[in-house]
């Protein structure tokens, strides 16, 4: 085989590696996004708990002042009951109600205060939390745009090189088809890349050492497949550097 033969589809590798590589980015840049959605997404569910968190516990104050009201009043009604006892045992009776009603509106006072206390620190993690929200979707706003300008910049050089590719692949395919069509099928197999040079005897892409009559080959610029990885091997050295 020709250097010529070689140079040509070395040109072709170098085009399918770029285009490998956009392809990687293309791939890699939204899930870069989608990370950064779900983490804003996480932070506003974060939010919604803690805001449900704070209704919960303002309703349960509500409820409670309410019971107050309540306990109030039948305190109110047994202590005017009081002056229409007429015995002792009964006025006794009466009074110790009054009294386990009273106990009951401080503890309930005790219970409504520990509720405020907790809504209060809950209405200043909401705060943080509504910070933490805002300073995420400004990050990911600013993300999305950093990467659809780096996407639609992809798309174009993308569409360069495959312009650019057509007429080297058709180059390729009329001069040596049967080797045009073994590399197309490595290149998304090997990871865009077909083509792996001889370096010290060996193939640089499995590190296989070569035996003579192949190394006899790829030294007379000829292009063939390594035994041990299935790769297109070639060497740029002669027989005579050799």
């Amino acid at each position: 085989m020709h250097s010529s033969m070689l140079d040509l589809f070395l040109e072709l590798q170098k085009m399918d590696k770029k285009l490998y590589r956009i392809k990687q980015e293309q791939e890699k840049l939204p899930r870069l996004l989608s990370k950064q959605y779900t983490s804003v997404q996480q932070a506003k569910e974060k939010l919604e708990k803690k805001k449900e968190e704070i209704k919960r516990l303002q309703l349960s104050q509500r409820e409670k002042e309410g019971n107050l009201g309540t306990i109030q009043s039948n305190i109110d009604k047994k202590q005017g009951q009081l002056n229409t006892i007429k015995t002792n045992k009964e006025y006794s009776a009466l009074t110790d109600e009054i009294k386990n009603q009273k106990e009951l509106i401080s503890t309930t006072e005790e219970e409504i205060l520990d509720i405020m206390n907790q809504i209060e620190a809950s209405v200043s993690e909401e705060a943080t939390f509504k910070e933490e929200v805002a300073a995420l979707e400004k990050e990911f706003n600013k993300e999305k745009k950093e990467i659809e300008a780096d996407l639609e910049s992809l798309i174009k050089e993308q569409k360069t090189l495959d312009s650019k590719r057509q007429g080297k692949a058709k180059d390729a395919k009329e001069a040596h088809p049967r080797m045009y069509y073994g590399y197309e099928r490595l290149i998304p197999a090997m990871g865009g890349q077909a083509l792996y040079h001889v370096e010290d005897e060996a193939c640089t892409a499995c590190h296989m050492q070569l035996m003579a009559k192949d190394l006899s080959q790829v030294y007379a610029q000829k292009i063939i497949d390594c035994e041990g990885c299935g790769a297109m091997i070639y060497s740029t050295h002669s027989l005579i550097s050799n």
